[in-house]
C-alpha cells in the first residue's frame, strides 16, 4: 500500500527596478522636472494595473517560474543496502548526515548516519506514555536547543513531542525533552513548533472557524512570531463546486525546509506547487509553461464523474535539503484507475528543484519504491522498495 502521500517567469519590470522607477535626463526647469515626475507617476499606476489586471484569479504567487521538463529524463539504477532494519518501512526523511526511517510496527523510528549507512538510534512505540506516541509518526523536523543538542520534532495530533536526539544517543534510550501543546488540535492543521514564541500553522483548504459551521476557504500559511502574525496564500478566489470535487483539487500538505526558513505546499492533484521564503517574506509558484490536461481550473466545468475521470495524481512524494526540494511526479494515473497501487512504484520520476523554484533536472529512477528521501551529505536518495529492502540511488554524476 502506498503511504506518506504527502506528497520563474520574473513579474517583468519593464521601467521599474527595486529603487524605483529608472529617470531619464531632462532639461533642468521646473515645469520638465514637474512633467517628468507626473508621467513618472502615470507609467507606475499603469504598471500596477497592468500587474493587478494580469493577476491570475484563481493561483497568483509574487513570482511564477514556468518550466519545460524533459518528455525523457535519464534513469539511474539503485543499489540495495544492509542497515539492519529488516521491518515494515514504510517513509523516510533526512536531515544533515542522518536519515530516518519509520515502520508500521516497534520501534518506530531508526534514525541511521549516512556516512556509514549505521543505524545509530532506535525507539519509538504507540501508547500513553511520554516517550511513546499518540500515533504511527511519518516525519519529523530538527532544531537545536539553547544547550546545542539537536532535537527531533514529531507533529501528534494534540501535542509537537521533542526527542533529544543527542541525549538519546549518549544514554542508548529514547529522552523526551518537552511535549508542548500546540493552540489547535485535530487533524485540520499543521503546526511546526519553532520556538516558544515562534511557530509556522498551515490550515487546509475547506477550514475555517467551527467544523460545525464549514465554510470553504483557500489554504493558508500563518506564521506567528511573539503576537504578530502574517499570512500567506497562493489562492485569491478558489475554485468551488457543488458536488464536492474541489475538496480533490485542492488536496494538499506543508513541510518545512530543514534549516525552517522556507516552506512548501505540495497539492497532490495540481501540477504546481508554492515556495513561501519566510525571511523575504514572499512566495514563489512553479508550474509547467505547457498545462497538462489535468489543470484544475479547466475541470472545474466539468461533472464529477468526468472529473474524476481525468484527474491525475501529480505529486506522489517529496524530500527536502538545504539546497534542493524533491518531488516524485507522477501526473498520468488517474484516481479511478483499479490498479493505481500498482502502477505508482513503477520506475518513478524524480523532479529536482532549488529553493528559488529553478528547474534542475529530472531523474527516472529504476525499480519499484513505495518511499524515499534524499541526503546532501551523502549525495544520494535513499529508498524502501516494495519487497522492503533499502535502496541508494548515487546522484553524484547529476548534482
Amino acid at each position: 500500500m502506498i503511504t506518506n502521500i504527502g506528497v520563474f517567469i520574473n513579474k517583468e519590470k519593464l521601467f521599474y527596478h527595486e529603487g524605483g522607477p529608472t529617470t531619464f535626463d531632462v532639461p533642468s526647469c521646473k515645469l520638465c522636472i514637474l512633467m517628468n515626475k507626473n508621467c513618472i507617476f502615470g507609467v507606475a499606476v499603469l504598471l500596477l494595473c497592468f500587474v493587478s489586471c494580469t493577476k491570475d484569479k484563481y493561483y497568483a504567487t509574487d513570482e511564477l517560474v514556468e518550466v519545460d521538463f524533459p518528455e525523457y529524463p535519464d534513469s539511474i539504477s539503485g543499489k540495495p543496502i544492509s542497515v539492519g532494519i529488516n521491518k515494515d518501512l514504510y517513509a523516510a526523511c533526512n536531515y544533515k548526515d542522518l536519515v530516518i526511517y519509520f515502520s508500521y510496527s516497534s520501534p518506530l523510528v531508526h534514525v541511521m548516519n549516512a556516512k556509514n549507512d549505521s543505524v545509530i538510534a532506535e525507539f519509538g512505540e504507540v501508547g500513553h506514555s511520554k516517550v511513546e506516541f499518540e500515533e504511527i509518526p511519518n516525519s519529523c523536523y530538527f532544531r537545536k536547543n539553547q544547550k546545542g543538542d539537536l532535537i527531533m520534532c514529531f507533529r501528534e495530533s494534540l501535542n509537537t513531542k521533542r526527542i533529544n536526539l543527542t541525549s538519546t544517543l549518549s544514554q542508548s534510550k529514547c529522552v523526551l525533552e518537552k511535549n508542548v501543546k500546540n493552540i489547535h488540535v485535530g487533524m485540520n492543521l499543521s503546526t511546526f513548533w519553532l520556538t516558544d514564541s515562534n511557530r509556522v500553522e498551515y490550515l487546509p483548504y475547506g477550514f475555517e472557524g467551527d467544523a460545525r459551521d464549514y465554510v470553504n476557504s483557500a489554504s493558508r500559511i500563518d506564521v506567528y512570531k511573539g503576537k504578530e502574525c502574517k499570512s500567506y496564500s497562493a489562492y485569491p478566489s478558489i475554485l468551488s463546486n457543488e458536488n464536492g470535487i474541489d475538496n480533490e483539487l485542492y488536496m494538499a500538505c506543508l513541510e518545512m525546509s530543514p534549516d525552517l526558513t522556507k516552506c512548501i505546499e505540495l497539492p497532490f492533484f495540481q501540477d504546481r506547487f508554492t515556495i513561501v521564503d519566510l525571511k523575504k517574506g514572499k512566495t514563489i509558484g512553479v508550474k509547467p509553461k505547457k498545462e497538462s490536461d489535468d489543470y484544475f481550473e479547466s475541470l472545474h466545468s466539468l461533472s464529477k464523474e468526468d472529473v474524476r475521470s481525468k484527474l491525475k495524481l501529480q505529486i506522489v512524494n517529496y524530500a527536502l535539503s538545504d539546497s534542493y526540494i524533491f518531488i516524485w511526479h507522477n501526473g498520468k494515473i488517474s484516481i479511478t484507475d483499479p490498479d493505481a497501487e500498482e502502477q505508482i512504484p513503477n520506475n518513478p520520476e524524480m523532479r529536482i528543484f532549488d529553493w528559488s523554484g529553478n528547474f534542475i533536472t529530472s531523474v527516472i529512477l529504476k525499480g519499484k519504491i513505495i518511499c524515499f528521501t534524499y541526503n546532501e551529505v551523502a549525495n544520494a536518495i535513499y529508498a524502501v522498495d516494495v519487497e522492503g529492502n533499502t535502496v541508494r540511488y548515487d546522484l553524484s554524476k547529476i548534482l
